[in-house]
């Protein structure tokens, strides 16, 4: 997935798949069995589990730890882009598997597919094909941060990004209940908050992986946040204000912490530094237009 150097973190479409770390197994064992619960469980029980208009003004608070872990309706397409990503990141390893046993690997595919489609009907109606992409991104890119920061760092990490988007939905479903529907157009869509905690990690692994390049976007890993926030655009426009606004809290929360921002003498030592900068800038450019008066007129400064 990045072509860079050996220290690129997540240096995925090289090698083979890694396997999931421990941290990145107990999120998707949290995300399967809250899921279950959010689907089976009466509406009083969800109200705890899933931000919603209720979970500020009532206090169910627990709903702002949870409700990113718990997998959202949605169609299969979600799944097979990730599918379609993992084709393309690990293509050497599937065209071998194919040529070596092309029947194996269709009827493996087939099987997978209509396990799938039978969970999504009866084991988390609905919710199927949302839980098994969120389970992917989980043990995928949780698992390239983890290998760089370590289980209990990444714990904590998750969890700041999952709270921060579900705080937003909370806030934007109390105060501005019209934030469901998007800028342009008036059909409702739900908040994807679970999809933001990865939107979360994602901003994460892009900025860890700094300048090594991925090469299916051909752009540096860092300039790839860029395409996240306009993707959180997007959905504010066509989708929901509050599904974009909980990707952008994401985002921004993921990128606050990797950087250190969230400190407020970083953030000032940051701000001094640019000063700095913009002043020896000023500088330089006075001297250079200053060595341009004394060179028309004959004399080396």
């Amino acid at each position: 997935m990045v072509r860079g150097g050996a220290r690129s973190g997540g240096r995925f479409g090289a090698g083979a798949w890694p396997r999931p770390t421990p941290g990145a197994q107990r999120l998707a064992v949290a995300l399967t069995v809250l899921t279950a619960l959010a689907v089976w469980s009466p509406r009083a029980v969800v109200q705890w589990l899933v931000v919603g208009p209720s979970t500020l003004p009532d206090l169910h608070l627990t709903a702002l730890l949870t409700n990113a872990l718990v997998a959202p309706p949605a169609p299969i397409f979600r799944l097979l882009i990730f599918v379609a990503l993992f084709a393309f990141m690990f293509q050497r390893e599937v065209i071998a598997a194919w040529h070596r046993d092309r029947n194996r690997m269709a009827v493996a595919a087939a099987g997978a597919l209509g396990a799938l489609w039978l969970v999504n009907l009866f084991v988390l109606p609905g919710c199927g094909w949302g839980w098994a992409a969120s389970a992917i991104a989980i043990l995928w890119f949780v698992t390239a941060v983890e290998i760089r920061w370590g289980m209990r760092r990444t714990l904590i990490f998750c969890g700041v990004v999952g709270l921060a988007p579900s705080l937003t939905v909370a806030l934007l479903a109390w105060l501005v209940p019209g934030s469901v529907l998007p800028l342009l157009g008036s059909q409702p869509a739900l908040p994807d908050v679970p999809a933001d905690m990865i939107t979360g990690v994602l901003t994460a692994w892009c900025l860890l992986n700094g300048r090594a390049r991925l090469a299916f976007l051909n752009i540096e890993a860092r300039q790839a946040v860029w395409v996240l926030v306009g993707l959180g655009v997007m959905d504010m426009i066509l989708f929901s204000v509050m599904m974009g606004m909980a990707s952008l809290a994401a985002i921004a929360a993921a990128w606050m912490l990797v950087t250190g921002l969230w400190r407020p003498r970083h953030l000032t030592d940051r701000l001094r530094l640019l000063f700095i900068d913009r002043r020896l800038a000023r500088r330089r450019a006075r001297m250079r237009s200053g060595g341009g008066r004394f060179n028309r007129m004959g004399v080396t400064p």
